[in-house]
């Protein structure tokens, strides 16, 4: 990854209700059970723990890329992989 940013959750939230994100953007990284609970309807769930392995889903052509995560910390650990 070139760079890591935060975003304020005010201006992703309009960019996923006006449509302006791909399921390619938006990667939750939660665990299955916190998924099934919650989650985004347009984001695609690769668990923390098997990102070293799914590097290559990580394609969004260029665009930013959202880490979607239960707590700050864990959402830091993928663009140190």
């Amino acid at each position: 990854m070139e760079r890591w940013t935060n975003t304020e959750p005010e201006h992703f939230l309009k960019q996923v209700k006006a449509g302006e994100l791909t399921k390619a953007q938006i990667i939750d990284v939660r665990e299955q059970e916190e998924w099934d609970y919650y989650h985004i309807e347009t984001s695609t769930l690769i668990p923390l723990q098997t990102i070293p392995n799914r590097l290559d889903e990580f394609q969004s052509n260029g665009l930013p890329i959202y880490i979607f995560a239960h707590t700050a910390c864990e959402a830091w650990q993928p663009a140190a992989t």
